[in-house]
């Protein structure tokens, strides 16, 4: 019972985050399966969909979603 607890949590924040606009490092590391330093590394890469909002890295939802959608696109 307690791991169904904890499985309607996690799909009720992934719902939460995928209605933002903007989400901060944490959550698209969450989204990608990354850690928050690897998708503070990937900011700096030009077709990264990330700004800078006063000192925080945040990154455009609508765009991160292209961005995998043109990762997976590329062949391996």
């Amino acid at each position: 019972m307690e791991e169904i607890i904890v499985l309607l949590e996690q799909i009720k924040e992934q719902l939460a985050v995928r209605s933002k606009l903007m989400l901060s490092v944490d959550e698209a590391a969450k989204l990608l399966g990354l850690s928050p330093p690897t998708v503070r590394n990937l900011a700096y890469t030009a077709d990264f969909p990330a700004t800078k909002i006063g000192t925080r890295t945040m990154i455009s939802a609508k765009g991160l979603a292209e961005w995998v959608d043109r990762q997976t696109a590329k062949p391996m």
